[in-house]
């Protein structure tokens, strides 16, 4: 079943346009097609009344939640090729809540004005689509690109940062994360040592996500992952 995010109002949906458009003409929908729509964090079971006009009668309330209980924050880097669009929909799947663009010294991919703009909307429809896909009852927050000594003091909870020194000898990024956890991973180019001082000064503890190397994108995910092993696995 198709999920949206909506308002509902006097026992219907509101639509946005491109969402209306994306149900009608790319989906095809038809009247009598069900739906669920998320409002606020509530889930309701709908109906398409019409589609000309569009009327979308919510029919009921489910509590089937998915969303996680806990809270993950992910700072993290722009990257080459866009590969960061990963982090975000991957992160949206296995339950993240918060995502923390950064540049940093060794952030290859530098946006900003315009085009800052541009990739945080891009960031934002990323983990709307991938909320839907997944049925979740939340859309991810996605902060604006922000300087890495703004993003670093975002977030929640226990503070941990990959640190590839640590990949054989560290703690295991898992044991350490609790029911609210802020996780940062470095661009292509890795952590500067200006930085890696500045993340433990901000309450940041080095932690291992394994004995290999991980790409940027890859650490991000593994983060994510963890984190779903320690809420899921309980």
């Amino acid at each position: 079943m198709r999920r949206f995010f909506a308002p509902v109002e006097d026992g219907r949906a509101l639509l946005k346009e491109e969402d209306a458009r994306h149900l009608l003409f790319s989906l095809r929908a038809e009247a009598g097609e069900e739906l669920e729509i998320v409002d606020r964090g509530r889930l309701f079971e709908a109906r398409i009344a019409s589609t000309s006009p569009l009327e979308i009668v919510v029919t009921g309330e489910k509590k089937d939640r998915r969303d996680p209980i806990g809270r993950l924050s992910l700072i993290f880097s722009p990257l080459k090729n866009g590969r960061e669009e990963f982090i975000l929909q991957k992160g949206t799947e296995l339950g993240a809540s918060l995502f923390i663009p950064y540049i940093g010294e060794r952030t290859v991919v530098r946006p900003s004005g315009d085009s800052a703009a541009r990739k945080l909307e891009r960031y934002r429809a990323i983990a709307k689509e991938a909320s839907s896909q997944c049925r979740r009852e939340s859309v991810p927050e996605v902060l604006p690109i922000a300087p890495f000594s703004k993003a670093i003091m975002e977030g929640s909870g226990k503070r941990l940062f990959a640190d590839e020194e640590l990949s054989l000898t560290g703690g295991f990024a898992l044991e350490a994360m609790e029911e609210e956890t802020t996780c940062f991973v470095g661009p292509e180019g890795g952590i500067a040592p200006k930085e890696r001082k500045a993340l433990i000064e901000a309450g940041f503890a080095g932690v291992s996500i394994g004995k290999r190397i991980l790409r940027s994108e890859t650490a991000a995910v593994a983060f994510a992952a963890f984190f779903l092993a320690r809420e899921e696995g309980k």
